[in-house]
């Protein structure tokens, strides 16, 4: 298997077990707390994992109707998505986390069996194409992304180095490169995100970088994860900006980058 193939199954592993040793005491009652992920409870993050996992095994989705007024669901393809998390939602919490470690440890013996080239074209369902290990980048970051979801409804804080925390951090940063480099008002500027000490350059300024307008914000990775998501936990007021605060402000509906 290609290093980088293997080095994505291995995050996504960790990010799994993390979440596997919250999951394996939590009380019922905190199963059913509302996470930042706007309509979903826990149990609802840890079936759409399991869901999710499901379809791509290529498993039977169930049949199901979503009742009316979701306010969180959005179009078809979120139709699709809630349809497997609605049906599980009568589900008692042990039956969830039982499915969720019977799955994800499927999926794993099938993904580390499969020999398909790391730039293979695999579609996205939120529509095109994507190499394989792109593709598998984005599966890590969203099953980390629940993780995350869930720790901070749980005060469950955790998991914030290591593989999957790693990969997360490259997925932000590149998203919000490319935020920067579509927008005309970044245009000869210099951002930099520093994320828990750690700066980042999101934008290259050409030319005289003394007179170049430009901002440095500041904030916890937990922080950036929920921005990223465009959770409603995520929390403007705990970033610092330093530097031309309108190039900020213009860059906030932006931040959030997943669909």
């Amino acid at each position: 298997m290609d290093p980088q193939m293997a080095d994505r199954l291995d995050a996504l592993q960790q990010t799994w077990i993390s979440l596997g040793e919250v999951l394996q005491d939590l009380p019922e009652r905190e199963w059913r707390i509302e996470t930042g992920c706007p309509g979903w409870t826990v149990q609802d993050t840890v079936a759409h994992l399991t869901s999710f996992e499901l379809a791509a095994m290529g498993e039977h989705q169930p049949e199901h109707m979503l009742p009316a007024g979701l306010e969180h669901v959005h179009g078809d393809t979120h139709r699709m998505i809630e349809i497997p998390i609605d049906y599980r939602r009568s589900w008692a919490p042990r039956k969830v986390f039982d499915e969720f470690r019977d799955v994800t440890a499927r999926r794993l013996t099938m993904l580390r069996a499969d020999d398909t080239p790391s730039d293979a074209m695999m579609p996205f369902i939120f529509g095109g194409q994507l190499p394989y290990r792109s593709f598998m980048a984005v599966r890590v970051f969203d099953a980390y992304a629940h993780e995350q979801d869930i720790r901070r409804a749980t005060g469950r804080n955790g998991n914030l180095t290591g593989p999957a925390a790693s990969l997360a951090r490259r997925q932000l940063v590149s998203a919000w490169s490319r935020a920067c480099a579509s927008l005309p008002e970044f245009a000869g500027a210099s951002v930099k995100v520093e994320i828990d000490g750690e700066l980042h350059r999101l934008t290259e300024a050409p030319g005289d970088t003394v007179t170049a307008p430009e901002v440095i914000w500041h904030t916890s990775f937990e922080n950036a994860m929920a921005l990223g998501c465009g959770r409603a936990d995520a929390d403007l007021a705990s970033v610092t900006v330093i530097g031309d605060e309108d190039l900020f402000q213009s860059l906030i509906p932006h931040l959030a980058f997943t669909p």
